[in-house]
């Protein structure tokens, strides 16, 4: 009999809603006529723009050089560079964007591309390459991930955990990318294992995904692969890094800390497949696989799309919108961001893009708090949300600090659950956000943060 794990506090059921996108195949869009691209696609700075209006530019030529931190951004597409613009991406904030026109020929796409032998590479010659296509962590925070495994290396991590839970509402294309992508994921996971110095390597996949476990059995048992499979449960927030670790390592991060803490790499599907895609075949980070779905949708599904492309575009790729949408989302509906704009382009951070109904999104008037306890028994990092909202709402912020108010993930349980529809985890996030943009102003104005 298998065995599931699962993290012992909090957490939700909610409706899954993938049963529209997850058992149908991944296609590609249509290559958009003008790509909107952004140049801050990843936590950090935004790149130094390289091109000017009137620049030719070819697929995958550099056009944003990142800080040492940072990850660049490339072309998704040849053509002419028509404008420069400044946008704002649900992700990322505000930043410039360069606008491309379609014009010329592709230098990868429908390609038959020889794979490198990256074994006989030097690991810091694969680290650079990762860092030069500007791959990120496509599944979470959208970290540079060369940034994260020189990290890893400094910290001894002793384990890589593939992160194959996608507990979320609606979103699917983890789950086609382990079944239709398999053999790519296992190469992503051992070349990670591989710059890490690292044996062990655990696929963490959510306990309905028996497809994809079916096939990724198959596939590490044609390798003699020492890799282990670990099904997990389907309790929402399982896809969490601290919620998957203590189901995987039975252990809890401390307080501030990571993953590295406890010994541990962890590495979305997403990313692993983006890994080998850059170190196999010299790809660089300017597409991904996006769910598409929501009542609001026509022909909902996982769809692989070119960075840039709008929303508007990629919506009508699925068929378009019907009558009853409402309201339009990135991510998913717990944690995702509203979108007004269906001009906003695809970037590396979109996960999904969710057309949402009236009753999808659960309208209801908000009312006061009843005191029912229902956020305290969904959070799982064992916090009470609505005492640090109650803490937050009167100014008393160190108190809330005190009250655990940085431990908190932003997962959306409390607000999910809350029968009074108070936007607990938004005001947690927003006096987070608060917080951390005073601590900055704070350290400049110091002598240490001057020198850095």
């Amino acid at each position: 009999m298998t065995i599931v794990r699962s993290f012992p506090k909090g957490g939700i059921h909610p409706h899954d809603d993938k049963d529209l996108t997850r058992d149908g195949a991944i296609w590609n869009s249509a290559i958009p006529p003008i790509c909107i691209v952004p140049l801050r696609q990843h936590l950090g700075p935004s790149c130094e723009r390289l091109v000017e209006p009137g620049s030719r530019v070819t697929e995958g030529m550099l056009i944003g050089r990142a800080p040492a931190d940072g990850a660049h951004v490339h072309a998704p597409v040849p053509g002419i560079v028509r404008r420069i613009r400044t946008i704002w991406s649900p992700e990322c904030g505000e930043c410039e964007a360069v606008v491309i026109e379609l014009s010329g020929a592709f230098s990868k796409l429908g390609k038959d591309l020889d794979a490198r032998d990256w074994r006989s590479m030097p690991r810091k010659d694969v680290v650079t390459l990762l860092r030069d296509l500007g791959v990120v962590e496509l599944s979470g925070n959208p970290h540079p991930l060369h940034r994260s495994l020189q990290y890893a290396r400094r910290a001894g991590v002793s384990r890589v955990v593939v992160n194959g839970a996608e507990s979320g509402p609606y979103l699917s294309s983890e789950d086609r990318l382990l079944r239709e992508h398999c053999a790519e994921l296992v190469t992503g996971a051992e070349i990670i294992a591989h710059l890490l110095h690292v044996e062990d390597v655990v696929f963490a996949i959510g306990a309905d995904k028996k497809e994809a476990v079916r096939r990724l059995r198959r596939e590490l048992s044609e390798r003699e692969s020492l890799a282990r499979i670990l099904e997990v449960g389907t309790k929402y927030p399982q896809a969490a890094v601290p919620q998957l670790l203590r189901s995987v390592q039975r252990k809890e991060i401390p307080y501030g800390k990571d993953e590295r803490e406890v010994s541990c790499f962890v590495l979305g599907a997403a990313t692993a497949y983006a890994t080998a895609e850059a170190v196999l075949f010299g790809k660089p980070c300017v597409e991904r696989v996006v769910t598409v779905a929501g009542g609001g949708i026509a022909r909902p599904g996982n769809v692989k799309v070119r960075l840039g492309t709008t929303f508007r575009e990629v919506i009508e790729e699925c068929g378009g919108l019907v009558a009853s949408a409402v309201r339009i989302v990135s991510g998913d509906p717990l944690t995702g961001f509203e979108v007004t704009d269906l001009e906003t382009p695809v970037t590396k951070t979109t996960r999904g893009i969710l057309a949402l109904t009236q009753s999808e999104i659960r309208a209801a008037e908000r009312r006061s708090c009843i005191s029912c306890g229902r956020c305290v028994r969904a959070c799982p990092m064992g916090l009470e949300p609505q005492r640090l909202y109650k803490l937050i709402e009167h100014g008393w912020q160190t108190k809330a600090e005190a009250k655990g108010l940085n431990a908190c993930t932003e997962c959306g349980c409390c607000s999910h659950v809350c029968p009074s529809r108070i936007p607990l985890m938004q005001r947690i996030a927003e006096a987070k956000s608060e917080h951390l943009l005073d601590y900055r102003a704070e350290l400049q104005n110091t002598q240490f943060g001057n020198q850095i």
